[in-house]
């Protein structure tokens, strides 16, 4: 059997998957280890919350590939945009009266939080991500589109900052060399920030080489500079409140990505959060009801509000409204979902992955499932030299571990390895395994 035939067979994968995320009652949410977490009893929406941002009164996010609006202290949200595309990191204007976000063609956009028009604000031709507002009310955004020497492929690494009116025009290059995820502080003197971004589509966990991004600040003014985190580890997303600047960091014993502090005026940093299961993702600081300031953040599948004064979070319910969720089981048409793939050794079978689940495929039988754990992903198969066993990453520990199968039996973890996923090659002579390193969100 020819590989393009054997490929022209995955085209034929469908199987029967759930359209609703899994059933949060089977769910275990880490509580971060702390009083100062409260949470509700129950869970009020299916699915997470990607990139919110809060203003005095109301709460953005992205979820179902649009832009969603909610009261602050949760309820019933509205979505602000139908147009298809690829967006994130939407961030309310100063005002709270319109939402920036990244958008089509690396686009910066602009859409009022009542809802409307879209308006597109940057027109670059390479990788453009927005940062967030100045307090004057323009845009800053880190881009590679003037920055040749800073070809990192598809993950852009390196970039440069810019700020731009909210009502487009010429782009103005903040007077540091090369910058990511920058933020002004309320008084316009100081920007933080780091030097490197973090892959667009690969977040390394637990990364220590020379990209792992610290955060630095640098005076508007007298052009002073200063690297204030000394972790080896992650330090990313710098925010302001008042003099205070909160970023992420998995410096902590829980090694997970929480929410510290470093106060300007005196150098002291202190760890916030706790979470030990999962890390706090997408943090973004607000003016809170009492303009003591708040950040709201995704830990797991929950969104949370953390207050700057008190240090206490507490959970956000959102409700979606019902027409939006299609709880039937039904079948989904895979053919652009399969990701990795692997021909058999004498070229008649190929074990193939699509959307976390892995498949047998021949030309003589329909495509079998090989059975995993339900909720578990599995990823980048690779076949033996002598056709008997096949190796994947599973993460249904927790982590993504390297597993070794027969096609037929049950299979067992050979191994306990970093955390991370691995592209699998068995060596060409002997039972061995060499693994690609790497990590991908």
């Amino acid at each position: 059997m020819s590989v393009g035939r054997l490929v022209g067979c995955f085209v034929l994968l469908i199987f029967s998957v759930l359209s609703a995320f899994p059933d949060d009652s089977k769910q275990n949410h880490d509580r971060g280890n702390s009083a100062s977490v409260s949470t509700s009893t129950q869970r009020s929406m299916r699915g997470v919350p990607r990139f919110p941002d809060v203003s005095a009164t109301q709460i953005t996010f992205l979820f179902g590939g649009e832009l969603w609006v909610v009261p602050r202290l949760g309820g019933m949200a509205t979505s602000l945009t139908k147009e298809a595309g690829p967006k994130s990191s939407p961030k309310f204007s100063p005002d709270g009266g319109t939402i920036a976000f990244t958008g089509n063609y690396d686009g910066v956009y602009t859409i009022p939080a009542a809802g409307g028009r879209v308006t597109r604000i940057t027109h670059h031709p390479r990788a453009t991500d927005l940062c967030d507002w100045t307090p004057d009310g323009s845009l800053l955004f880190m881009t590679n589109a003037f920055f040749p020497p800073g070809d990192f492929g598809d993950q852009a690494s390196l970039r440069q900052l810019f700020v731009v009116s909210a009502k487009g025009g010429l782009p103005r290059k903040l007077p540091v060399a090369h910058g990511a995820n920058g933020a002004i502080s309320g008084d316009g003197e100081w920007l933080a920030y780091t030097p490197y971004a973090e892959g667009r589509t690969e977040h390394k966990m637990h990364y220590r080489g020379g990209l792992a991004p610290s955060i630095w600040l640098f005076g508007l003014k007298n052009h002073v500079s200063k690297k204030i985190t000394d972790w080896t580890g992650i330090n990313t997303a710098p925010m302001w409140g008042g003099r205070t600047i909160y970023y992420l960091s998995d410096e902590g014993d829980e090694r997970r990505q929480n929410i510290w502090s470093y106060e300007l005026d005196n150098g002291n940093r202190r760890q916030i959060t706790h979470f030990g299961k999962f890390d706090v993702k997408w943090p973004s600081v607000g003016p809170g009801p009492n303009g003591k300031g708040e950040i709201v953040f995704v830990n797991g599948t929950r969104l949370y509000l953390l207050d700057l004064a008190s240090h206490i979070s507490h959970e956000v319910n959102v409700f979606l409204p019902e027409d939006r969720f299609d709880l039937n089981t039904r079948t989904v048409e895979v053919s652009d979902s399969v990701t990795n793939w692997n021909a058999s050794p004498d070229g008649r079978r190929a074990v193939v992955e699509a959307r976390g689940s892995l498949w047998i495929a021949s030309e003589q039988q329909s495509p079998r499932e090989i059975p995993h754990k339900a909720g578990t992903a599995q990823r980048y198969p690779s076949w033996s030299p002598d056709g008997r066993w096949i190796a994947y990453c599973s993460d249904q520990t927790g982590e993504y571990e390297l597993y070794i199968g027969c096609q037929r039996r049950k299979r067992n973890a050979t191994t306990d390895l970093a955390s991370g996923r691995r592209i699998l090659h068995w060596a060409i002579v002997g039972p061995k395994l060499a693994t690609n390193h790497f990590f991908r969100q």
